[in-house]
């Protein structure tokens, strides 16, 4: 008896809609380890895209907090501080008896 085998390749190009949302991404910076972040940072700034530390605010950021407090008062507004604070890995300690 005689086998004949025969071996096909076929590049197919296949389009894919991922959805990535923002916290996705944040929540990738998060997980990562050192030498990734590092990585990041070096793509982001060769993009001239500036990176500032978190203790520079823009006017944005001010203009939202000093209006929440405005609105909503004090306690809200450092509620609203904190909450996003978490969501970045800096914890807000204002109030909090150690």
């Amino acid at each position: 008896m005689t086998w004949v085998s025969k071996s096909v390749i076929t590049e197919v190009d296949v389009d894919v809609d991922i959805e990535i949302e923002f916290s996705d991404v944040c929540d990738f910076i998060d997980d990562c380890d050192e030498e990734t972040l590092e990585a990041l940072a070096t793509k982001i700034t060769k993009k001239d895209v500036e990176l500032r530390p978190l203790s520079e605010f823009d006017a944005n950021t001010v203009r939202h907090l000093i209006e929440r407090a405005n609105i909503f008062g004090f306690a809200d507004m450092l509620d609203d501080l904190k909450r996003e604070g978490e969501r970045i890995g800096v914890f807000l300690k204002v109030g909090v008896k150690s």
